[in-house]
């Protein structure tokens, strides 16, 4: 962050914990695409719209947990709450996709 992006010693410290919270994040986007793209297939598309509330959902009891109740700066709550918000969508596709997969 400081030499692409010039960013101080400072906000490097601020950013660094943040970015490896989200380092995860690519992975579980392409779990979660691939989870959806099986259950369209399979035109199973319920749990779909399911996860997705859970997602936001999550990721607002989250978000709401960590300000009230922790010291970490909001980008650092952030970051877990979207996170966490996108595990629990994936760990809720995981049961409907097995259960396709198994059916055929």
């Amino acid at each position: 962050f400081g030499t692409i992006s010039g960013l101080d010693a400072e906000l490097v410290a601020f950013a660094r914990i943040p970015t490896r919270i989200l380092a995860l994040l690519p992975a579980l986007s392409v779990l979660l695409g691939l989870e959806r793209a099986m259950l369209m297939v399979g035109r199973k598309t319920d749990p779909i719209t399911w996860a997705t509330a859970v997602e936001l959902g999550g990721i607002a009891v989250l978000l709401w947990a960590t300000i009230s109740f922790t010291s970490f700066p909001g980008v650092t709550c952030a970051a877990i709450a979207y996170l966490g918000g996108r595990m629990m969508s994936n760990v809720l596709l995981l049961r409907p996709v097995l259960s396709l997969l198994t059916s055929r």
